[in-house]
């Protein structure tokens, strides 16, 4: 099973990832955004990288070590997940967009789905990105 890296700076949020993680069979590390920076590798299958508790925050970091970690797969969590903000996300390279508050179980689907090379949305993505594809679909 691949490194968990839980990064952020919410120290109960990443305790609680880190628990979680440790429950689904995961080994886990806690990290600051800010080590991430400027290493090119950072030894880890996947990142939990944690947007912040008020939502929208700046993506750039998280593009930044998106970029430079290419031997990682991002999952950034959003206090409150939004469609565009997933999408844009996730076409910056994230491979995955959840809730922060998700629960044991959603998390430990989520890091199995990313791990098996699958990309994982939450439901507001995916039901934005469904009404989209219906409403561009030829009537039968």
């Amino acid at each position: 099973m691949p490194l968990i890296v839980a990064a952020g700076t919410d120290r109960d949020v990443l305790r609680r990832w880190s628990d979680m993680t440790r429950n689904a069979g995961y080994e886990c590390v806690v990290l600051p955004p800010a080590s991430l920076l400027g290493r090119p590798q950072i030894g880890a299958g996947i990142c939990l990288y944690d947007l912040g508790p008020q939502g929208g925050a700046d993506p750039q970091p998280l593009f930044d070590v998106v970029e430079a970690c290419s031997d990682t797969r991002f999952i950034a969590m959003s206090a409150r997940p939004e469609a565009q903000e997933g999408l844009r996300l996730l076409r910056g390279g994230v491979r995955g967009y959840c809730n922060r508050q998700a629960s044991g179980q959603v998390l430990a689907v989520l890091l199995a789905t990313v791990v098996s090379g699958k990309i994982w949305a939450g439901r507001q993505v995916t039901e934005y990105l469904l009404n989209a594809a219906l409403e561009n679909a030829p009537h039968p």
